[in-house]
């Protein structure tokens, strides 16, 4: 995914009835900058030094709402670990190439009883 700059973040996070305060703007930043898909405390170490009240649960909270306003799909990488894409057009078309399949809704790619990155 290309780097977006910030008013093309919030109109993007608009389009989704998402409101852009600036954590939600800096960690969608950080999504489509570094494409590694992290963890909150990846997503919460990367970014805590440049917004000094950031908390863990603000992180979590926000990639929630990403996830229920399809910004953002989770990947279960692991049973105990959850790691995100904001890339979900290009995600959605791997899985369906690959046999996988997406529910309507869904925030989360699988198949069968695996899940996929």
């Amino acid at each position: 995914m290309s780097k977006m700059t910030v008013p093309e973040i919030k109109k993007h996070l608009a389009n989704h009835n998402i409101r852009a305060s600036l954590p939600r703007v800096k960690i969608y930043d950080y999504l489509v900058t570094y494409e590694s898909h992290p963890t909150v405390d990846e997503i919460y170490n990367a970014l805590v030094d440049e917004l000094v009240t950031l908390s863990k649960t603000t992180v979590y909270n926000t990639m929630d709402l990403f996830a229920e306003n399809n910004v953002v799909i989770e990947l279960l990488i692991e049973k105990n670990e959850i790691r995100y894409d904001a890339d979900i057009m290009h995600r959605i078309a791997s899985a369906v190439f690959n046999g996988m399949y997406v529910t309507p809704g869904a925030r989360q790619l699988n198949d069968g009883d695996q899940n996929y990155s």
